[in-house]
């Protein structure tokens, strides 16, 4: 479903359902190699959405929302979570520009589930939320364009899983993601 709620306002809902046969999952992680093996069938039902609207005075929302419900079907492992995989995500942000000036700024978050690290779901990296800021200026003088800008990623300098080894033998499955860090760049365009 696509549907403009009001003229600034827009709406995406999808739903979905993937079944498949024969999935071939990762069955271990050993010193950076990987083997594979057959589990059978899965199933992913969820949906996904999201709403994109303009308010007066140059400010802009954003948000998305997803949810899946992953698992295994028909093996040794049936009614387990897909792991790697979070049931729930969402994330928005929020922007702003002067026209006048070129200024713009952006506040953006991301809370995702926990998410399980082997077929057993015997171990999970646990859920986080992580927001960010950026801010700069644009400007425009014929067909060149600049842009200077400031970033901040996690903002509040949480301590999350980035990413994980999915079955590692060692059972080292974490990856720790960067604390508090920071962009600063230049960006010039020309247009033909």
């Amino acid at each position: 479903i696509k549907s403009f709620v009001t003229p600034e306002t827009y709406l995406k809902i999808a739903l979905f359902h993937i079944h498949t046969s024969d999935e071939i999952v990762v069955f271990s992680n050993v010193n950076g190699r990987t083997s594979y093996a057959n589990e059978g069938n899965t199933g992913r039902n969820g949906v996904d959405a999201s709403i994109d609207t303009s308010l007066p005075h140059h400010i802009e929302l954003y948000a998305a929302y997803s949810f899946i419900d992953a698992r295994f079907q028909n093996s040794k492992v049936a009614g387990r979570f897909l792991p790697g995989v979070p049931s729930s995500r969402l994330y928005g942000e929020a922007d702003w520009r002067d026209p006048g000036t070129g200024f713009y700024t952006r506040l953006d978050g991301q809370w995702e589930t926990r998410l399980y690290v082997d077929n057993q779901n015997t171990a999970y990296a646990p859920g986080y939320f992580r927001a960010d800021w950026a801010g700069g200026f644009r400007q425009k003088l014929g067909p060149l364009g600049f842009n200077e800008f400031l970033r901040v990623n996690n903002i509040f300098n949480r301590s999350y899983i980035g990413s994980v080894i999915i079955a590692d033998a060692n059972q080292e499955y974490y990856e720790p993601a960067p604390t508090r860090n920071f962009i600063i760049g230049a960006t010039a365009t020309y247009r033909f």
